[in-house]
């Protein structure tokens, strides 16, 4: 199934958060926190609700209906923005496997491209962080996009980047909304459980599903 499956691809389109970077519990933190200051209680269903959606569409659920919500929101995402972008330099660590598999794809003569939803500071101090940089061709992040995913635009976006047709790329994902952005976009996908269950990244298109790294080399 996986030789098929990468069979004529020309590019790999990376997720940041959770694919290449372990930040989920960075990000549940920097938000709790957050809605510590702002009044709120953040309850494990928001946790699992906030999964795989931006910063801006988290903010939007707790001030929904405000009339001060506009100006609310911004303040939310800065301050949420801030915590997290402390934790990156103190905390943050890589997904096992990841680089190695990222330097895996360059040696086999694949483009590479990252597409995320994060803020193009957050992604610069990441790539700093871990020196990878230089790693992708074309990075896509979500102040670059009208649509964040689970539309097809981020996508999109990469792949005209690299001036490499959607269906011959390869999308690494660990969420819903980013599988259903790869899918919708016409790429192939491979969902890895990072952070949902197997299932759930199947039952959102994925064509295949690997628990790590180490499952996607092609045998």
């Amino acid at each position: 199934m996986m030789n098929i499956l990468i069979n004529g691809v020309q590019a790999v389109l990376f997720d940041l958060d959770g694919v290449i970077v372990d930040s989920e519990p960075l990000h549940v933190k920097a938000l709790d926190l957050t809605c510590r200051h702002f009044g709120f209680e953040l309850l494990p269903e928001d946790i699992v609700r906030f999964k795989g959606v931006t910063e801006k569409q988290a903010a939007r659920y707790f001030f929904n209906g405000s009339e001060q919500a506009a100006s609310k929101i911004e303040e939310f995402i800065a301050f949420k923005s801030r915590l997290y972008t402390k934790s990156i330099v103190q905390e943050l660590e890589l997904i096992e496997g990841a680089v190695d598999f990222i330097n895996f794809c360059r040696a086999s003569g694949w483009r590479i491209g990252l597409t995320t939803s994060a803020l193009p500071e957050n992604v610069e101090r990441v790539l700093q962080k871990f020196q990878l940089a230089t790693c992708f061709e074309a990075i896509v992040s979500g102040g670059e996009v009208t649509h964040s995913k689970p539309h097809p635009e981020p996508y999109l976006k990469t792949a005209k980047k690299l001036d490499i047709e959607p269906q011959h790329c390869l999308v690494i994902e660990d969420s819903i909304n980013g599988v259903r952005s790869g899918k919708s976009a016409g790429c192939r996908v491979i969902g890895i459980t990072t952070t949902f269950a197997a299932d759930e990244l199947h039952a959102a298109g994925a064509d295949f599903v690997v628990n790590s790294f180490a499952d996607i080399r092609p045998s």
